[in-house]
């Protein structure tokens, strides 16, 4: 079975550069996914945290939100999200709230806290990808930004067709576990 979009591709001379295109970007997305791999178990060792970090930003950006949207919005399973939210509420950057409408609820949200140490995350955050930046001129930076925005969002769209496709080639031996990691980001 051929995975979605295939036949859209077209033929000839456009579709071998269309291709190669989409590996070289891919072998990069490759690279770079390694990298920031290596990056965030370095971080983890010392306590830096990427998901509570997300957590914190998607707090403060929807407001309060139950465990459950949280683990949908990230694309990972309750239980790990539970337990970022757990060490986020005992380090006071997090608090459980009540739902007026639903007083079993406890929506979470981000305190002022957190609130500050996100604006810090951000800010160092931003100040290290800017010393990654500083030679590019100013319009390279803005076409990264620009198109590295645009390849987010037909990546987000195209979500529930990458994950048939992925299935469908049967990446896994054997069985694959319940707990395969979802792709945080």
């Amino acid at each position: 079975m051929r995975s979605p979009g295939v036949d859209a591709l077209g033929s000839g001379e456009e579709r071998e550069r269309l291709l190669a295109d989409a590996s070289g970007v891919a072998d990069a997305l490759g690279r770079l996914a390694r990298a920031s791999g290596h990056l965030e178990a370095h971080a983890s060792r010392h306590g830096a945290d990427r998901v509570g970090y997300i957590l914190l930003k998607l707090l403060a950006t929807e407001g309060p939100l139950r465990s459950n949207a949280l683990a949908e919005a990230l694309h990972a399973d309750p239980s790990t999200i539970s337990r970022h939210v757990s060490q986020l509420v005992r380090n006071g950057l997090v608090e459980r709230t009540v739902d007026p409408d639903d007083k079993r609820a406890c929506p979470l949200a981000i305190t002022a806290k957190g609130g500050e140490r996100l604006a810090d995350m951000r800010r160092r955050r931003d100040e290290t990808l800017a010393r990654l930046l500083e030679s590019w001129p100013g319009a390279e930076r803005a076409e990264l930004a620009r198109l590295l925005g645009r390849f987010v969002d037909e990546y987000e769209r195209a979500l529930p067709q990458l994950l048939t496709a992925v299935l469908e080639q049967r990446p896994f031996v054997g069985h694959a576990p319940e707990t395969a990691p979802r792709g945080e980001n």
